[in-house]
């Protein structure tokens, strides 16, 4: 049955491309797409890669040094790692959001893609990108224990910045607030290009003249936190807990200064029960305020919502 509505879903969606005008493609900047080929080749310290993303970073270097910069959200590397939603999955997700309040004026705004490496439309809209209908849910869900927050923000600090599209949400909800991105530098390099291509002024950690900045180091990323004054939010879905302990720990410092968290968890990842961790991990949190929900339709998974009091 559930194969069947996936390959309704496909026709749909491919009468309905063939329908509509036909859509320019993204034209990528020559300059852009050599700074990415030269960021990611340059060496990079693993020790603090967990031994799965190992492996996905060197076939993720790979797909960038030979592939296609025009196909990159259709990557099998890409799908595995940092869009794994497709459209079985977000029906429900969409469902929610369109029948929520705030749905005209607010989430429907966030939801429109543009065409830059190919992303994945979702087949009752094609306007919308189905990893922005996943992500925007998110934040959805959040504003559902804490309204009206997203924009009141003056930082947000994001854990695993994928390809750059949460960044571009938020820059969406709010284009004046500061946004720092820690990941591994091979992925900073991508989210560098993209929002960078979307004329979302990025650059790397010793350049603030830009809306996102982006952090391979934890050391200079509190540095950078403790200078930025109001409300700030921390945001990860499912890439703090594919991190190691041992790198989870630098964060607990910085992470007490913090007013908001949206998180999104597996319950196991590699060798740690992650649903065990997070149990223990908010305990150290002083005049925070937590809800743990499992998300009922992603199988073992888990949002975790803190706002201070």
């Amino acid at each position: 049955m559930i194969a069947l509505r996936k390959i309704i879903r496909e026709f749909i969606l491919k009468g309905k491309t063939l329908l509509s005008p036909k859509e320019d493609v993204f034209e990528v900047n020559p300059n852009l797409l050599s700074d990415l080929k030269k960021d990611i080749t340059k060496r990079s310290d693993t020790s603090n890669y967990s031994p799965s993303w190992k492996m996905m970073i060197e076939e993720f270097k790979k797909n960038i040094l030979t592939n296609d910069i025009n196909n990159f959200l259709q990557w099998d590397i890409v799908k595995l790692t940092i869009t794994s939603a497709n459209s079985t999955l977000v029906d429900t997700e969409f469902s929610e959001l369109k029948n929520d309040a705030s749905f005209e004026n607010k989430w429907k705004l966030l939801l429109q893609e543009n065409n830059l490496g190919n992303p994945e439309k979702y087949w009752g809209n094609i306007k919308y990108g189905v990893n922005k209908i996943h992500q925007t849910y998110h934040l959805m869900r959040y504003e559902k224990i804490s309204p009206g927050e997203l924009n009141k923000l003056s930082l947000v600090v994001e854990f695993g910045g994928g390809y750059g599209n949460m960044a571009q949400l938020f820059h969406r909800i709010n284009p004046s607030q500061k946004y720092f991105i820690f990941d591994f530098p091979e992925m900073l390099a991508l989210q560098k290009f993209y929002l960078n291509s979307i004329e979302i002024p990025t650059a790397f950690e010793n350049n603030n003249n830009n809306y996102a900045t982006l952090f391979s180091d934890p050391v200079l990323l509190e540095s950078a936190v403790k200078e930025v004054d109001g409300k700030k939010l921390f945001i990860a879905t499912w890439s703090f807990s594919e991190s190691p302990t041992a790198l989870r720990k630098l964060f607990s410092s910085m992470l007490s200064n913090f007013d908001c968290f949206i998180i999104a968890f597996q319950k196991e990842f590699d060798d740690v029960t992650n649903l065990e961790y997070f149990t223990e991990w908010i305990k150290q949190f002083d005049g925070v305020a937590w809800e743990l929900k499992e998300i009922p339709h992603f199988k073992n998974s888990y949002y975790l919502f803190g706002n201070r009091k």
